[in-house]
């Protein structure tokens, strides 16, 4: 029986973040009410001319170098030609011939959390179409053109991915990058990130089988059902000895592709220069003094104020905090790796899970609720950081820990200056919660020794333990003022009520081989 090997590309069409449209100032705001986001330009109106929004460019440039991808200082837009009733103009404009960019890569963890590589075959600024829709009980389609023209990045991977776990993990990275970078928000549910699927099969590893194109797809369980259909499809052809057909294939609301047309060719798109674009010219620190445009773009300047990138924060996090794959992959998601990491540098000593489990169900959350990043946090690192310490060190308890922390919130003040200001510091010190006990315990020997009598029976015990715990954690609070830490005394009350009961069993043991 043949072993089928699979291989899978994929182009990643992203729309960038800019207030207005590729080539027209026309907004881009979704949701808008159908046809009220047209620039004549986007409606194609004769004599109207495109104008490059600079934005876009350096978005462009800045997820290129993202992606590890060369730029090309010398690009150009080309025509590519279909007939849809939602691309008025008849062409989208793209960059097939001479792309943005050529020759990147992404290196991504795998579900089985090993490190593997996509090769980036060219990134290339395009056009979105508008929007078609149907009503089949009244046999219409209507048009919405408020798509129509917004500028796109497509990244064209090479055919190196051989599952659709690998290809949705690949997936995620990229989103997870055009995010940090601010390139594309990747709002999958508004259509701002959308996949096209390539696979093919054989079963000659070295050989690429006869490829098919699944379009749009724009959630990450439809990636998946994708793939391993079509797998499963074609596996299923070759093996009734039957042929692949190259064709475009949909997406089923029921996790199936459908044939929609058959693939057309470079020909049949009859790509052509578009003679209303010049050449897109970018310039290096070098050049950029001899540019004869002020709005010239310097790709190095651009390539210097990347931010940090989620490779180089899941390195960290792997290398430094040993943490398992899930929660660092959560840290990135939600962007919180950089507090994290800076919360941690400015209070190494704090207990490094019990932090993260604290910023994921108190701070996380909040911002949120309240639509902020971590970057726009009111309680810095560093003030978490202090309060973290504090907790953990046994200088505040946990009810304490939450009042700060929402106090922090509200007003601004530390919560340093929010403790001292309300006197709120436990007494943590061992020894002196030692002495409370002795106390205690000499109070309880005199007034209610059978509170000291341990039943051997488990369930008894138990009981008698949590009795007398109570007890005495109760007038600690009252001889401390309330002061004591209170889970700092638990633990201190417990190991002596151990060494108590293992006492009373030795004592019971001796007098019963005595006798």
């Amino acid at each position: 029986m043949n072993r089928w090997f699979p291989l899978i590309g994929l182009e990643i069409h992203a729309q960038l973040n800019t207030k207005s449209k590729l080539f027209s100032n026309a907004s881009k705001k979704f949701m808008a009410t159908p046809n009220s986001c047209v620039a004549r330009f986007d409606a194609s109106m004769p004599g109207t001319l495109p104008i490059l929004n600079r934005k876009a460019v350096e978005l462009a440039v800045a997820t290129s170098y993202a992606l590890n991808c060369q730029v090309a200082l010398k690009s150009s837009f080309d025509r590519k030609h279909y007939f849809y009733a939602d691309m008025p103009q008849g062409y989208q404009i793209t960059q097939q011939r001479a792309p943005l960019a050529k020759h990147g890569f992404v290196d991504y963890l795998s579900e089985s959390s090993k490190m593997k590589r996509v090769h980036i075959h060219q990134v290339q600024l395009e056009q979105d179409s508008g929007k078609s829709l149907h009503d089949e009980k009244e046999g219409l389609s209507l048009i919405d053109l408020n798509r129509a023209g917004v500028g796109l990045v497509e990244i064209v991977t090479s055919p190196d991915i051989r599952s659709s776990s690998d290809a949705c993990s690949f997936v995620k990275e990229v989103m997870k990058i055009l995010q940090y970078i601010g390139s594309c928000t990747c709002k999958m549910e508004e259509g701002e990130f959308r996949v096209d699927a390539n696979v093919s099969v054989s079963a000659d590893i070295s050989v690429m089988g006869t490829r098919t194109e699944i379009k749009n797809i724009n959630r990450f369980k439809g990636i998946k059902q994708a793939i391993d259909y079509e797998i499963t499809r074609q596996i299923k052809i070759l093996q009734e000895g039957g042929k692949v057909v190259n064709e475009t294939r949909g997406l089923t609301n029921s996790g199936e592709t459908v044939s929609m047309r058959e693939k057309e060719s470079a020909y049949d798109y009859r790509f052509m220069p578009d003679g209303n674009l010049p050449y897109l010219i970018l310039h290096t620190n070098e050049s950029i003094g001899k540019a004869q445009h002020k709005n010239a773009i310097n790709v190095d300047e651009i390539r210097s104020n990347l931010p940090t990138l989620p490779s180089e924060y899941r390195r960290r996090l792997q290398n430094e905090y040993p943490f398992e794959k899930d929660i660092i992959d959560f840290m990135l998601e939600n962007k919180m790796a950089e507090y994290y990491l800076a919360l941690v540098a400015h209070r190494p000593q704090v207990d490094r899970m019990l932090t993260f489990d604290y910023i994921r169900v108190h701070l996380l959350p909040y911002l949120e609720r309240k639509e902020l990043s971590f970057d726009e946090c009111p309680l810095k690192s560093n003030d978490l950081g202090d309060l973290m310490y504090m907790t953990h060190s046994y200088q505040i308890d946990g009810s304490i820990c939450n009042k700060v922390y929402q106090e922090a919130l509200d007003t601004n003040k530390s919560p340093v200056q929010i403790i001292k200001e309300n006197g709120w510091y436990k007494i943590s010190d061992e020894t002196m919660l030692s002495s409370w006990l002795d106390q205690v315990l000499d109070e309880v020997k005199q007034q209610s020794p059978d509170l000291l009598v341990f039943p051997p029976k488990r369930r008894k015990l138990e009981t008698a333990v949590k009795k007398l715990t109570s007890h005495v954690i109760g007038r600690i609070a009252i001889i401390s003022d309330g002061k004591a830490h209170a889970k700092l005394m638990r633990m201190i009350v417990k190991k002596r009520l151990d060494m108590l009961i293992d006492e009373q069993r030795e004592e019971q043991k001796s007098s019963g081989a005595s006798s």
